[in-house]
């Protein structure tokens, strides 16, 4: 390959959306792995890409050589070296895309077949015409393209991963919410059993003659536990639906 740029136009476009480097050999740059990441993700072959060493757990040490004694020293190694882990499958990922493209673009070119006598043209006629600047400047930016639209459905994983998220976590809070709602409730059924088994040890008893002092009596050894609402309905309203009877309360051992 040539140490040479390509016309200028080549060059115009490429330096767009990180491709400047790519096009020219002497000043190619080393992509970074998220740059991988969106080339391999939208398929992009050139014969120019290089390999890359996958990062190693030694290559933490320098960012994290300011931590170095504290406490802070292995949350900081911790931290890279689940990126460097991420970034070594990528580096191979890579390596192994670039033995792909740079097998794809050393393939020999299969020879053309001779014109037959009927389709062939006399040299000069000026039917075969070379590409024009216009369509050579196309490439970049259909690249762009492709970059672009990987970088968009990155984005766009993104987005729908972190609405997964947020609806788990809703789901978790509606969950919660629930469980404490159906526990308040039990709480409050036990409650309710609870007053309604002291309930059961009221008696109503017999005649009184005197039925005033009947409902008096009744009214005051009941609401002394109970709203006298209560020792009403449960104690001296008798089936006759009325205190006429003078029934009188009291209270189980």
């Amino acid at each position: 390959m040539s140490t040479t740029c390509p016309n200028r136009f080549l060059v115009a476009f490429a330096t767009i959306f990180l491709l400047g480097p790519m096009l020219c050999s002497e000043a190619h740059a080393q992509q970074t792995f998220e740059e991988m990441r969106s080339l391999m993700q939208a398929g992009i072959c050139r014969s120019d890409y290089q390999t890359v060493d996958p990062p190693t757990y030694q290559s933490c040490e320098s960012p994290c050589e300011s931590y170095k004694g504290s406490l802070n020293w292995n949350s900081c190694m911790n931290a890279c070296s689940a990126s460097q882990a991420k970034d070594a499958n990528t580096a191979r990922e890579w390596n192994a895309h670039v033995a792909r493209c740079r097998a794809a673009t050393q393939k020999p070119a299969a020879a053309p077949a001779p014109p037959s006598p009927r389709t062939a043209r006399p040299a000069g006629s000026g039917t075969d015409t070379p590409p024009s600047s216009v369509e050579r400047a196309k490439l970049p930016s259909n690249i762009d393209d492709r970059l672009r639209a990987a970088k968009e459905k990155n984005v766009k994983k993104e987005k729908e991963e972190a609405g997964f998220r947020a609806r788990l976590e809703n789901e978790k809070a509606e969950d919660a919410a629930k469980e404490a709602r159906e526990r308040a409730q039990q709480l409050e059924e036990e409650r309710i059993a609870r007053e309604l088994q002291e309930a059961q040890k009221w008696r109503c008893f017999g005649e009184n003659g005197n039925v005033t002092q009947g409902f008096h009596q009744c009214r005051a050894e009941c609401g002394s536990f109970y709203p006298s609402q209560y020792c009403q309905a449960q104690c001296y309203a008798s089936s006759s639906g009325s205190i006429a009877s003078g029934r009188s309360c009291f209270k189980m051992p």
